[in-house]
């Protein structure tokens, strides 16, 4: 087995369990060496030199959207302050819930930008210096989200992309992303070969494309064919419809005496229990209880 192979391998088993984290570990706007004397006119500039930055889908012009948007709900971590994320899954119409500050709550069951360089929209929570970065790990906004992540990734794995590396992502890495990322027991990153990643990071080989689409195909089950789904549909509904009538009779359980039990319970148990027996009958039998 490859290392690109175990990796992908390693990556699949973490990202089942919820325990996966993606880093967008681009860097289009390093912090200065000092905290600029003005800084709107930094984030200005900031702003105005965003809309050059190169588009995240791989082929735009195709229609190709980024291969990340493929894959189920995942955290994503972001160093870029720019919306090139939000925008790569805007243009291929998957939802995704950006988490800001401790104020945003990440959603259930949907992709998470953790946007940890900052937001040029808000202007807030921007890295405009070193000296931020040396704060960030204080600051209760920061904190709110590297603790978070440090829950998610707590024996898991982590796959960073970097696709213009700098010794800028080597110091963010090393003093701000390193202490909450080092509960992964695997850390893996795609990027230029001819970089010198910072400890305990592990370069795959391959394109991002390529190594998304494995992933994906691990983790995503295929399509079910016609019969199978209607199958999986039929189960599904008779799961739920077995769990409605267990709630119906433990509200009727409440009630001392059969006479006692509200009109509506009773007829919503008779059609639960009509719906069932159909259920049961489609499905052959295999199903029912013994």
């Amino acid at each position: 087995m490859t290392l690109n192979e175990q990796s992908i391998s390693l990556l699949a088993e973490a990202l089942q369990a919820r325990r996966f984290l993606l880093v967008w570990a681009d860097v289009p706007f390093p912090p200065e060496d000092r905290p600029p004397p003005s800084p709107a006119r930094t984030i200005h500039r900031w702003q105005e030199d965003a809309c050059a930055l190169p588009l995240l889908p791989f082929d735009f012009a195709h229609g190709r959207p980024w291969p990340l948007v493929g894959l189920p709900p995942l955290p994503i971590l972001s160093l870029d302050p720019s919306e090139r994320v939000e925008n790569a899954f805007r243009y291929a119409g998957v939802p995704l819930h950006v988490v800001r500050d401790r104020r945003d709550v990440p959603a259930r069951d949907q992709h998470n930008l953790f946007k940890l360089g900052g937001d040029l929209v808000s202007r807030a929570g921007l890295l405009l210096s070193w000296d931020d970065a040396r704060a960030a790990p204080s600051d209760p906004d920061k904190t709110r989200l590297l603790d978070e992540i440090r829950r998610l990734i707590q024996d898991g794995a982590v796959l960073a992309l970097a696709p213009s590396p700098s010794d800028a992502l080597t110091r963010l890495w090393d003093e701000l992303l390193a202490p909450a990322l080092w509960g992964a027991r695997h850390q893996f990153v795609l990027g230029p070969e001819d970089f010198v990643w910072p400890a305990p990071l592990v370069r795959l080989e391959g394109e991002v494309e390529g190594l998304l689409a494995a992933l994906a195909k691990r983790v995503i089950p295929p399509p079910l064919e016609p019969a199978q789904e209607h199958l999986h549909s039929l189960r599904r509904q008779l799961a739920e419809e077995r769990e409605n009538l267990r709630i119906i009779e433990e509200r009727e359980a409440k009630f001392v005496a059969s006479t006692d039990v509200p009109s509506h319970l009773a007829e919503e148990e008779r059609r639960l229990r009509e719906r069932i027996a159909e259920l049961e009958a489609e499905l052959g039998g295999a199903d029912a209880p013994a």
